[in-house]
């Protein structure tokens, strides 16, 4: 599996109990990459979990309704959304210089300078958990 979840905005992650590993609290920056890893797997007491790996160094586990919040507030973002963002809106550049259409060759020059600050050389981690 080589998913992999681009940090749209900081945050800072607060493993929420002991009964994976011990109790820590992780910074993610904006542009950090989350790998995953594997598999998610089921705790019976606190659900479906899912290793990752923060950029080429920190390995943990989130719970799959915590990276699933993530994600419904923009926080991160799976990098194919993100590529396709900039695809799409290079694509309404080049409508709007077709169409000699100013507005629109601003508005989408705009909307993908900001989605391009996330694309770089996709680089996956060095080992499977």
């Amino acid at each position: 599996m080589n998913e992999t979840i681009v940090v749209l905005k900081s945050f800072q992650f607060d493993k929420p109990t002991s009964c994976l590993c011990e109790p820590q609290t992780y910074q993610i920056n904006k542009k950090d990459r989350l790998y995953i890893l594997g598999d998610a797997h089921f705790n019976e007491i606190h659900g479906w979990y899912i290793p990752l790996q923060r950029n080429q160094d920190v390995r943990f586990h989130m719970f799959l309704d915590d990276l699933e919040e993530l994600y419904k507030q923009n926080v991160i973002c799976p990098e194919v959304d993100i590529e396709l963002a900039a695809n799409y809106h290079q694509y309404k550049i080049d409508h709007a210089l077709d169409n000699k259409n100013y507005g629109l060759f601003i508005k989408h020059t705009n909307l993908l300078k900001e989605w391009s600050e996330f694309i770089h050389l996709k680089n996956t981690p060095k080992e499977k958990v």
